[in-house]
C-alpha cells in the first residue's frame, strides 16, 4: 500500500470505529507490518486534543506513537547505545512536528479545530462546524509524516 493509500484508509476509518490517534497508530502500525492487541489502545487517552484538555492533536499524536513503536527503545537503561537510538527517535518525532506545524500553523486541538473540546458547547460546536473533515486532513498528513520519517 502507498503512503497516500494508508492515509487514506486511516481517515476512512476515522469516525467509524477509530479515534484520530487511534487511526493514524493503526494506520502506520500496518503498514511497518506491527500487529499487537496494544493498538489502538495506547493511543486512546492522545484522542481528542490529549483526551479533551486542549492539548496536542491526537492525529499528530498518533504519529508520533507509530514513530516511537518503529524506532523507540527497547531498553530504557542509559547506556551510549539507548542514547544513540534517543538521537535517531527524537530527530525523527522532531521532523513529524515540524512538519505538521508547517503545514497548518499549530500543533494543539483547540487551535487546528477551532473550537474547544475541554466544554460541552465546543463539542457541539465541532458538530455545528464540520471539524470532522478538518480531522481527517490531519490524520491524513500525519500518517504521510510519520511513514515519511520512517522511510530509511
Amino acid at each position: 500500500m502507498t503512503r497516500k493509500q494508508a492515509a487514506e484508509d486511516a481517515a476512512r476509518s476515522f469516525g467509524s470505529g477509530p479515534l484520530c490517534a487511534e487511526a493514524v497508530l493503526g494506520s502506520v502500525a500496518r503498514e511497518k507490518g506491527v500487529v499487537s492487541p496494544l493498538v489502538p489502545r495506547i493511543a486512546t487517552g492522545f484522542c481528542s486534543g490529549l483526551a479533551r484538555t486542549g492539548g496536542p492533536c491526537g492525529a499528530l499524536m498518533g504519529a508520533v506513537l507509530g514513530v516511537n513503536l518503529c524506532t523507540g527503545r527497547n531498553d530504557p537503561a542509559h547506556t551510549d547505545e539507548s542514547l544513540e537510538e534517543l538521537g535517531d527517535n527524537y530527530g525523527r518525532v522532531q521532523e513529524v512536528v515540524r512538519g505538521f506545524a508547517e503545514r497548518f500553523g499549530a500543533t494543539d486541538c483547540t487551535t487546528l479545530c477551532g473550537c474547544d473540546l475541554t466544554t460541552a458547547e465546543g463539542r457541539e460546536r465541532y458538530k455545528e462546524i464540520d471539524a470532522y473533515e478538518r480531522c481527517r486532513e490531519f490524520i491524513r498528513e500525519s500518517v504521510v509524516l510519520a511513514l515519511d520519517a520512517l522511510k530509511d
